[in-house]
């Protein structure tokens, strides 16, 4: 794919907030320790605390462009990285986020591998550590639990990919809560283009503690919305097929898929009562089929969850944003 060339590598980092990792993660991405890398722009959702300044000592020695949201109808991780691959000079682009650090071989051993097997993308060991009041509780040497050169079944927010086959499927989408990685995925799945992961260490990723009650709170946050987004967004794109076969995306979107038909016709039911057999059969199979791959918790959690995953899917607002470039220059964006 890049014979003859010079393979040049954009980093894009997306942050808020980040003060306490942000310096760990630059100096991983040093020229002495990544000779690959051309050019780093790091992505602000206007954070309110030192992460730009601390970000602004580095400029000069990693070619560091700072672009700043300053505002915007809604943030997300998908809008922060696509305006940084839209700025991006490279022939690959490395996205991470603020709380990773990138391992200083994953480049030198990775960018032959996509040469060699004519694929787009890579990706390959994640260390998880987990803090809580700034406390070390928990390492996960290997949260994909990959163990050997294949193609990804998904990838998260640490992904290097020609940016030929991002900006040919059209990149991240910018009006996703959440779910924006396995989205993207699904698409670059349909149109062929492989991703690889290989148990080469990528990256470590700083990661902070959440209690039952937050993760329990969180599903009746914004993000939840987003599975809606990405069922209407699978229909548009014609992935629909894709979502269904990707192992995360399927186990959330089947179950509220079927209690969205179970609503729809319990609604046709007032005016004529047989329907409510058929949703009696869709409810009993879908207990089954879940309780089978060992997620019955995903039945009851796409009831509480299916009118929100309604509004995700009816409602498709375009996002609105400004941006600073070097925290003076500014420009607006319409879709």
């Amino acid at each position: 794919m890049f014979k003859g060339n010079k393979e040049i590598v954009s980093v894009i980092i997306i942050t808020k907030n980040e003060d306490q990792n942000i310096e760990d993660c630059l100096l991983s991405l040093l020229p002495e320790k990544n000779s690959y890398i051309y050019e780093v722009i790091l992505v602000d959702s206007n954070s309110d605390d030192k992460t730009r300044e601390i970000a602004g000592k580095y400029k000069e020695k990693l070619n560091l462009q700072i672009l700043n949201i300053k505002e915007s109808t809604h943030y997300n991780a998908g809008l922060s990285r696509s305006i940084g691959a839209n700025a991006a000079c490279g022939n690959l682009i490395l996205f991470l986020d603020g709380d990773m650090v990138l391992k200083p071989e994953f480049l030198k051993k990775t960018i032959p591998l996509i040469d060699e097997k004519e694929v787009y993308g890579i990706i390959g060991l994640r260390e998880d550590k987990v803090y809580s009041n700034g406390i070390l509780i928990k390492t996960k040497k290997n949260t994909y639990g990959i163990t050997h050169l294949r193609q990804a079944f998904h990838f998260g927010g640490a992904l290097l990919i020609s940016k030929e086959a991002y900006l040919s499927v059209n990149g991240y989408k910018t009006n996703l809560y959440a779910n924006e990685e396995p989205e993207l995925y699904i698409r670059l799945k349909k149109y062929q283009y492989k991703i690889l992961e290989t148990p080469v260490p990528m990256i470590t990723h700083h990661d902070t503690y959440i209690d039952k009650i937050s993760k329990v709170k969180s599903l009746f946050s914004k993000r939840s919305i987003s599975i809606g987004q990405v069922v209407r967004t699978s229909l548009q794109e014609k992935t629909l097929l894709e979502l269904l076969k990707h192992r995360f995306l399927s186990r959330n979107a089947i179950p509220i898929i079927f209690d969205f038909i179970s609503l729809i016709l319990l609604i046709l039911a007032v005016f004529n009562v047989n329907f409510v057999f058929f949703v009696m059969i869709i409810q009993i199979s879908m207990f089954i089929f879940l309780m089978m791959n060992n997620n019955l918790k995903n039945f009851i959690i796409s009831k509480l969850l299916v009118i929100q995953s309604m509004v995700g899917f009816f409602v498709n607002k375009p996002v609105y944003y400004r941006v600073e470039v070097d925290d003076h220059n500014q420009f607006p964006h319409t879709p």
